[in-house]
């Protein structure tokens, strides 16, 4: 607006412990996901998707979208509530890969699982294109369930070539 230059200084991100890999085979890792449950953050759209999916989901946060998203949940699907710091950092050592579907500024809780070396699958706009790249994850342009479903089956194609550098 202002035809200035001008540099942009992101936000800080915490490097939470715990984060290492354990000795579970890829296909027992649940994907996860971290957010206030808040319609705008589409975690039901995420539920969705891996209701259809059938793989196991791991959902941390807590809003005023919990009461209806419980009703929503297949048995695939756990709802962890809230979680201490020391936990979610053992969640990201445990997960398969990151889901996020906000359209975020930035979207701290997605640099810190790309922090952790966790893989992502995200909606491509806001802070997301930022942060995530073909080498840490992979993007779905469409905030629809089967964009999300069909992103986790490109991801899963191609889960091996993605380093967690852990």
């Amino acid at each position: 607006y202002y035809r200035r230059d001008a540099d942009v200084i992101f936000p800080p991100v915490r490097s939470l412990p715990g984060t290492e890999l354990g000795a579970v085979h890829l296909n027992d890792r649940p994907f996860l996901t971290v957010s206030r449950l808040s319609k705008y953050k589409h975690t039901e759209e995420i539920i969705r998707a891996f209701s259809k999916l059938k793989l196991p989901l791991l959902v941390v946060g807590v809003g005023r979208e919990s009461t209806k998203l419980e009703k929503l949940v297949p048995p695939n699907v756990k709802l962890a509530g809230d979680v201490s710091d020391a936990e979610l950092g053992n969640l990201y050592g445990k997960a398969r890969a990151f889901v996020f579907a906000s359209d975020e500024d930035f979207g701290l809780s997605l640099a810190e699982a790309q922090a952790a070396g966790l893989p992502a699958i995200a909606l491509r706009k806001g802070g997301a294109v930022e942060i995530v790249n073909e080498k840490t994850g992979v993007f779905f342009s469409k905030l629809t369930v089967l964009s999300i479903v069909e992103a986790v089956e490109d991801y899963i194609s191609r889960e091996t070539s993605f380093d967690r550098g852990n």
